[in-house]
């Protein structure tokens, strides 16, 4: 992509991550541009993106079976698509580095007891793969 294009995405981009951010920004004179660019659009944002999580926190929810069902079918439509190896280190490095928050906040919710098991379970594949590929 050429440096224009680069930059109107960038902006879309910081439009993107403002629009969903949990935090409130005040923009003053020293403020970037691209921010000020959109600013006064961001609280529209804000507000379809909160719309459209409680719509699917309003939905009901999966059963284990559903979801494998799912992601079944997604898998089989995209499986020429992406490296698989690739795709599973980057899970891993995700699940390293907020392994503990992850974790606390399986425990303190109810109903993810399960979610809790599967997390511990994933870790372990993945710690026993790594120690084998090092070997």
């Amino acid at each position: 992509k050429t440096p224009h294009i680069d930059s109107c995405l960038s902006v879309i981009a910081q439009a993107f991550m403002d629009a969903f951010s949990l935090t409130e920004q005040q923009l003053g004179k020293e403020a970037p541009t691209n921010k000020l660019l959109y600013a006064k659009d961001i609280p529209t944002y804000k507000e379809e993106v909160k719309s459209y999580y409680k719509a699917i926190r309003d939905l009901p929810p999966l059963s284990s079976l559903e979801m494998e069902e799912f992601l079944t079918q997604e898998s089989k439509k995209h499986e020429n698509e992406f490296n698989e190896e690739v795709a599973l280190t980057e899970i891993y490095k995700y699940i390293v580095k907020y392994f503990d928050e992850i974790l606390n906040k399986l425990e303190r919710e109810r109903g993810l007891e399960e979610a809790q098991k599967q997390l511990l379970h994933v870790k372990v594949l993945f710690d026993e793969k790594k120690k084998c590929k090092w070997m």
